[in-house]
C-alpha cells in the first residue's frame, strides 16, 4: 500500500468523506487523497470558503 494524504485542522481533528471533522479514532471516515497536490488544493478552496481555518495537509503511511 502507498502513501496517502489528510487534511488535519489546529485542533487535531480530520477532514471527512461527510465533509465534516472527526476525530483521530473515526480514521474510516477520513478523505484520503493519493496525491499531495490534491490534498492541496482540497485545502486551498476550504481556506478561501472559511479564511480563520488552520489546516494542513499530512502525510500518512497506513503500514
Amino acid at each position: 500500500m502507498s502513501l496517502y494524504f489528510v487534511i488535519i485542522n489546529q485542533a487535531n481533528r480530520y477532514w471527512s468523506k461527510q465533509q465534516e471533522w472527526v476525530d483521530h479514532d473515526e480514521s474510516v471516515k477520513w478523505v484520503r487523497y493519493e496525491h499531495h497536490d490534491d490534498a492541496l488544493n482540497a485545502l486551498v478552496e476550504m481556506s478561501v470558503k472559511d479564511p480563520g481555518l488552520r489546516a494542513r495537509v499530512k502525510q500518512i503511511d497506513p503500514t
